[in-house]
């Protein structure tokens, strides 16, 4: 497959993501904590749409499943721990 070529002119790629989600301190793997992906637009930096691009759930050591994403694509990781506030994390490429 070649890579897709992009109105401006770039080279859009396909990239594997994938994760750990560790308390901060300790660092001591978060199980069965549902993470969102949301795709953001590159101009506003806004979401997309309202609704998660991805939701993935971690395993017993934290991890969650890979997902594969353009190299393109403006990316919001968003956590909401049980017991604690919620925290986003942004991919800008």
């Amino acid at each position: 497959n070649k890579p897709a070529k992009p109105k401006n002119g770039s080279i859009s790629q396909k990239v594997r993501l994938a994760g750990k989600v560790l308390t901060i301190g300790e660092n001591k793997p978060m199980a069965s904590i549902a993470v969102f992906v949301y795709y953001l637009d590159s101009a506003t930096g806004k979401r997309k749409k309202p609704m998660p691009d991805h939701i993935l759930v971690t395993n017993t050591n934290g991890q969650w499943s890979p997902i594969f994403v353009s190299s393109q694509e403006f990316l919001e990781f968003q956590i909401r721990p049980k017991n604690g506030r919620t925290i986003s994390y942004f991919i800008i490429w």
